[in-house]
């Protein structure tokens, strides 16, 4: 069996850290080391893993007191990884007991692949199942084997749909050959940058069913910059990049420009005053309830 580090990148999540370790520690595949990597944290992040630790043998604990960037932070797991495999858990996601075994079983039918990823439900603060997370429909439902061109096309098409925390990667390809994360260049889509890269490297497999729960918060800091975001979207300086060096080989300039109408439209709404400005004015018998974190919500009309 080939040994698997499960790295956990954790700043300030004690909230959500305990039930993370947790879901790793349930795995039926047993070769595997847990490392968390805590990112100069304030609250009881450390402690937390440093409990597990003195109970379990296959948990470490590696405390930096120099706060990093995630990207940064997530260079530093690479470089704990002393195994052939490096997953990397995000500190407030959930695997469900099979995660590891799918993915290793998925590298050994596919020695080519550089990174595995799989689908995955989303869940809210509170741990209930809302939802699952996007696979593009040419997979059809299936497990699925992409190269770099396929991987670009269906980015082109799509945007970044791939669910970050469930990457299972070979530790000397990332580390050795592609270099990491850079978030110097391109920021919250480097890794985006990273999966593309990969797929030049070897091939991109994706397990179409859910073998983990991805955590879509109202109060997390990535939901929050989407929901405000007045710029284009980062992934657009990734994306370019990986054209130019594509050439000729990917023609997919329409999906793309459809891609970045819809991101200009979003930009747009997010341009415009909340609705709860307006009102008063357009309908000034209205009371509306802000409920709702976008400036949605009900509106109730009084007499």
């Amino acid at each position: 069996m080939e040994k698997v580090v499960i790295a956990i990148p954790a700043r300030n999540s004690d909230a959500t850290l305990r039930q993370t370790i947790e879901s790793a520690l349930a795995q039926t595949y047993r070769n595997l080391r847990i490392v968390v990597i805590d990112n100069a944290s304030t609250d009881d992040t450390a402690l937390i893993a440093a409990d597990f630790a003195r109970r379990d043998s296959r948990v470490e604990l590696k405390s930096f007191k120099e706060l990093v960037s995630a990207e940064d932070n997530f260079n530093r797991c690479l470089k704990e990884a002393n195994g052939a495999l490096i997953a990397i858990l995000h500190a407030d996601d959930l695997y469900e007991a099979e995660m590891i075994a799918e993915q290793v079983a998925f590298f050994e039918r596919h020695p080519e692949c550089s990174v595995v990823f799989a689908n995955a439900k989303t869940i809210d603060s509170k741990g209930e199942v809302t939802g699952r997370r996007f696979i593009p429909a040419e997979f059809g439902g299936k497990n699925a084997l992409l190269n770099y061109e396929d991987m670009l096309s269906l980015v082109l098409k799509y945007g970044n749909f791939i669910t970050c925390p469930s990457a299972m990667m070979k530790s000397a390809v990332f580390l050795n050959e592609l270099g990491g994360w850079n978030g110097a260049e391109f920021g919250s889509s480097a890794d985006l940058d990273l999966w593309l890269r990969a797929a030049r490297h070897g091939r991109v497999g994706f397990i179409a069913h859910s073998l983990m729960r991805y955590r879509v918060s109202e109060f997390s800091y990535s939901v929050h910059l989407q929901k405000v975001r007045t710029i284009r979207h980062p992934m657009f300086k990734a994306i370019e990049a990986h054209l130019a060096a594509a050439g000729e080989r990917v023609d997919a300039k329409w999906d793309f420009k459809f891609l970045e109408a819809k991101d200009t439209a979003f930009v747009c709404m997010n341009h415009m005053p909340p609705i709860a400005t307006l009102l008063p004015v357009a309908m000034p018998g209205a009371v509306f309830n802000r409920s709702n974190s976008r400036g949605g919500g009900a509106l109730m009309i009084c007499a």
